[in-house]
């Protein structure tokens, strides 16, 4: 026989649970009830039942809840938000986000399974898109933010903390212990993620490969040889722009229109790799180098520094003059200025981390 229950949470608890009832496609009522069922099979119901079962498990959803100070939020700020997921959004979409969601599908990026919509009501203000990814050390198995976009009038401390907690949820329901985002993906700037509890992970410069400082290599000792996709095994990017998955995905989804080649020294072995693709930057197109290097030379930064200066002169052998090429670096490799220029960076990619353990 059904028994019916009443527990008072405030308003910022009510709109996570909320949100998480979506997540799972429960009503709030049936999401409530398997969480107790699932926690307490069928023990008898004690005095602490209460406490236990539903009060606690209701605040591991929250995220520092007891740290946030409402009753210092202005009432006059928009912050009555809540998260769906794409797929329940059953009206038509704006011209504008249909655009968005179908520039990620051709950059490999979109995952129907956790794209969202930020709503005030019946307005759309913002979405949030990620994926699960996992990768060897230091990346291990992470949320990949690709997407994360809301009106500056909804950008407030109540309302990212209310995201950020529900992008933990989906994180922690999928076995994440890290949430990482591109901060060039987003139009939240870097002080609002610093407040969500971002850290700086690594940064990538996309420079053109002229404005390599020149070094003195002979030329002779090196070769270039055309190869496949499926030689890129054990090799990995220097410079990390995205999640190596997406990479991949993509090089296999247009093979027919990149070329891969391999490094060789004068004993025709393997030392190196590149991957050349058009890609657009800043609406100007490119021919971009991605140089791979086998795992054991990926923190070798003077072995990577000599594969760039190799790639240099290769590349510059009888290039033409408005062939624009350019290859991202690590930023931290550039102490000093040591291996390019300012004036020679066309765009930076910042990548954050926030622990979700």
């Amino acid at each position: 026989m059904a028994k019916n229950i009443e527990v008072t949470i405030n308003d910022e608890a009510y709109e996570i649970l909320k949100s998480e009832s979506i997540l799972h496609k429960l009503d709030m009522q049936r999401y409530v009830s398997m969480m107790i069922e699932e926690s307490s099979g069928k023990k008898r119901i004690d005095r602490n039942y209460i406490e236990e079962k539903i009060r606690k498990p209701l605040e591991k959803i929250l995220v520092d809840l007891d740290e946030i100070e409402l009753n210092t939020i202005k009432k006059d700020i928009k912050d009555k938000i809540m998260i769906i997921p794409l797929n329940l959004y059953k009206k038509k979409l704006p011209e504008e986000l249909d655009k968005i969601i179908l520039y990620y599908n051709q950059q490999s990026l979109y995952d129907t399974d956790h794209f969202y919509l930020i709503l005030d009501g019946a307005n759309i203000v913002g979405y949030v898109g990620m994926t699960i990814n996992e990768e060897d050390a230091p990346y291990g198995k992470y949320v990949y933010i690709f997407g994360f976009y809301l009106y500056k009038e909804y950008q407030n401390h109540r309302n990212t903390k209310y995201i950020m907690g529900f992008i933990q949820s989906v994180g922690r329901k999928n076995q994440c212990y890290s949430i990482d985002v591109v901060l060039e993906g987003s139009n939240l700037g870097f002080e609002h993620f610093r407040e969500m509890g971002f850290n700086g992970l690594n940064s990538t410069d996309i420079i053109q490969i002229d404005g390599l400082k020149n070094e003195q290599i002979d030329l002779n000792l090196f070769t270039i040889e055309k190869c496949m996709l499926e030689d890129v095994q054990n090799f990995l990017p220097v410079a990390r722009t995205e999640p190596t998955n997406f990479m991949l995905k993509r090089w296999e989804s247009k093979k027919e229109a990149i070329e891969i080649y391999s490094i060789l020294n004068k004993d025709e072995k393997r030392i190196a790799m590149y991957v050349k693709e058009d890609k657009n930057i800043h609406t100007a197109q490119y021919n971009f180098i991605t140089l791979l290097v086998e795992k054991e030379h990926l923190y070798d930064d003077p072995y990577i520094e000599k594969i760039l200066f190799i790639l240099k002169g290769l590349l510059s052998k009888g290039l033409p003059e408005n062939d624009k090429m350019v290859v991202a670096i690590c930023k931290y490799m550039n102490k000093n200025q040591s291996l390019y220029k300012e004036k020679d960076i066309l765009d930076s990619i910042n990548w954050l981390r926030k622990n979700n353990s």
